[in-house]
């Protein structure tokens, strides 16, 4: 079913959004979704993490939950490998789109460590969870606005990188 959805989703949200007035705040808000953005601040949140942790003795911040990110990303990259989904440019060469990186769709590594990073950084300060999860969203949503994703790429993705970090949660908590 979201394959089908996407034929009719994905070219809307791409033309709502490919205009000169978004086409710049689409560009920087998938860079959010970089793995070195993504590694560089979950690397600082896991030693603010491990710190309170050491201060506090044993459990205070899960520390487990930042592995679900690198972990979900190289699940992503494995994933893209074994679907081998092309991309929206790919489909519809008459987008607007500069190919970037590897020429495999399915799941969108962007949403996946965006999200997976967003899930962990809510576990840890449950205050932001709205403004994690909505970055990760923009982020997700740029990658489609951008002709790089199909929307069902990047949902997911979100579930990907948010399952992989529950996961470890649960079991770092011993449930």
């Amino acid at each position: 079913m979201g394959f089908v959805l996407d034929a009719w989703l994905t070219p809307l949200v791409y033309g709502w959004f490919h205009k000169p007035m978004w086409m710049a705040w689409m560009s920087g808000l998938t860079h959010l979704g970089d793995t070195g953005v993504v590694l560089a601040a979950a690397l600082l949140a896991a030693v603010e993490s491990a710190s309170v942790r050491i201060r506090r003795g044993r459990s205070a911040a899960p520390l487990l939950v930042w592995l679900g990110i690198p972990i979900s990303g190289g699940a992503a990259l494995w994933i893209k490998e074994v679907v081998g989904r092309p991309r929206p440019w790919q489909v519809y060469p008459a987008w607007e789109t500069v190919p970037e990186g590897m020429n495999r769709s399915f799941p969108s590594g962007h949403a996946v460590v965006a999200f997976a990073l967003a899930a962990a950084l809510a576990l840890r300060w449950p205050k932001v969870r709205w403004l994690v999860f909505g970055l990760a969203a923009a982020v997700a949503v740029s990658r489609v606005a951008l002709g790089l994703h199909w929307m069902s790429d990047v949902v997911a993705g979100a579930v990907l990188g948010v399952s992989v970090v529950l996961l470890l949660n649960r079991l770092e908590k011993g449930r």
